[in-house]
């Protein structure tokens, strides 16, 4: 009977902690949604909301076109990931997270009445944390934690199209150096300082909803 409890208890947490994890990430876009839509009633500028897809991230992007040819996108991204594997005698997991908080600016342009073409940069504060876990029955267990932060700057080119008016689908490219610096805890014995410094391209899918 206890058996069978815990086996329960197991297959329902997992769902209700992924349950939670949707209600709140669904509390965080209706509370961005009600901001734009009070910022594009007091400021009286074209505002939105947008999210990204297709890539590995989850990027939520608040528009504000300050004028027909200039607009301002702050931005908020997390991503995370986590991976594990068990054998008769050792198990292995690690995760990564890695959250961004930044804004684009950008210059606009109409290339038809419905596509809207966009060139800048976006720039960011980066926050990561990877850790790495083993232990076994046969050799000491470990663990390692590594944590940094830094700067992003990708400049980025991209378009939208309009299949309403305040509705569109997008996509865009972005070539980004990341610089970053913080500790790495090498099996909670020895802690030492780590920079690094990246250059990569990031691709993604855009949809964004604009008011007035």
């Amino acid at each position: 009977m206890s058996h069978h409890i815990e086996s329960l208890k197991s297959s329902l947490i997992p769902k209700t902690i992924r349950n939670h994890t949707k209600m709140r990430l669904a509390k965080k876009l209706f509370a961005l949604a009600a901001l734009a839509n009070l910022a594009s009633s007091v400021m009286g500028q074209e505002v939105g909301i947008g999210v990204s897809f297709l890539d590995n991230s989850g990027t939520v992007f608040l528009p504000i076109s300050v004028t027909p040819s200039f607009r301002v996108e702050p931005y908020v991204g997390f991503f995370r990931s986590s991976n594990s594997g068990d054998t008769s005698t050792e198990s292995t997991s690690s995760s990564s997270s890695n959250a961004t908080l930044g804004a684009g600016l950008f210059a606009m342009g109409r290339a038809a009445d419905n596509v809207q073409l966009y060139g800048g940069s976006r720039v960011g504060y980066v926050r990561r944390k990877q850790t790495y876990s083993y232990s076994s029955t046969v050799s000491p267990s470990s663990d390692r934690v590594q944590k940094t932060s830094g700067f992003l700057v990708a400049p980025t080119i991209g378009f939208e199209y309009f299949l309403q008016k305040n509705i569109s689908i997008g996509a865009e490219v972005a070539i980004a150096y990341l610089r970053t610096s913080g500790h790495d805890d090498y099996y909670s014995i020895t802690e030492s300082d780590t920079k690094e410094s990246t250059t990569t391209t990031l691709t993604s899918m855009t949809i964004r909803y604009y008011w007035n």
